[in-house]
């Protein structure tokens, strides 16, 4: 994937323990209240088996409806499928996935055989973990999030998410994250990394020339987040299924 730094690799991280992630993982099962015959699971993208058809170009139109809208991501023109795997599937991605209590939950494996309606009626968001900076500096590590539009109905799939990024991010042997540009505009996403502690380390002036709810454009600043792993206690399992302090609902 390219940067301001050029191409930067994924980056070995010696410290990954395999088997930890997998029992993590294990344990990122939320329980929507507006649902209760659901269970909303953190499944991981295979880096060893493609994806379906179905399912890759379900994941690309979910960027690109944010590309479209303007206000989001840094992206202007929308992304084929080359250029979204390159840039959302690069390093480690993950999905929300709704799927009935009543039902063995799907694997990593069965994701290449998945139908778009599948995608649409179980896929309720995705997010990445990719280093932010290369080579001495890999340690930092970037994250981008995406909640499904049909999926914003208050069922908590974005605090979900950022919950698992949290989990997640120091397993896969980073230090600290690092949002570069999370638009001032974007109340829910500020609103939401404010809650679990990011901390605000800097603004962008005018970052991103974004598209307005009238059609128009405007230039709007961008926030800096940072977050330390090092000196943060995940909390009790309990906590991962209840509502804890003013999180945004996604």
């Amino acid at each position: 994937m390219s940067s301001a730094y050029g191409s930067v690799a994924k980056p070995a991280m010696d410290s990954v323990d395999p088997a930890k992630l997998a029992a993590v993982l294990e344990t990122l099962r939320f329980h929507p209240a507006s649902r209760p015959e659901s269970v909303l699971a953190i499944v991981p993208v295979p880096s060893a088996r493609p994806l379906s058809s179905a399912l890759l170009a379900y994941l690309q139109s979910l960027l690109n409806h944010e590309i479209r809208a303007g206000n989001t991501y840094p992206q202007e023109f929308e992304l084929d499928a080359a250029g979204f795997a390159a840039y959302f599937l690069s390093a480690d991605a993950f999905l929300a996935i709704l799927w009935p209590k009543s039902q063995a939950l799907p694997t990593s494996e069965s994701l290449s055989t998945w139908t778009a309606d599948q995608c649409a009626a179980h896929i309720a968001g995705m997010f990445y973990v990719k280093q932010n900076y290369p080579g001495r500096s890999s340690h930092i590590c970037n994250g981008g999030f995406i909640t499904a539009p049909q999926f914003r109905i208050g069922l908590g799939v974005g605090r979900a998410m950022a919950l698992s990024f949290l989990r997640v991010a120091p397993l896969l042997g980073y230090r600290a994250s690092v949002f570069n540009l999370v638009y001032t505009s974007n109340e829910a996403s500020v609103r939401l990394w404010s809650a679990f502690g990011f901390k605000e380390i800097g603004r962008v002036p005018q970052a991103g020339r974004l598209r307005t709810k009238d059609g128009k454009e405007e230039f709007t600043d961008a926030i800096v987040f940072y977050f330390d792993f090092l000196n943060w206690e995940a909390p009790a399992l309990e906590l991962y299924h209840k509502p804890r302090g003013p999180v945004a609902k996604l």
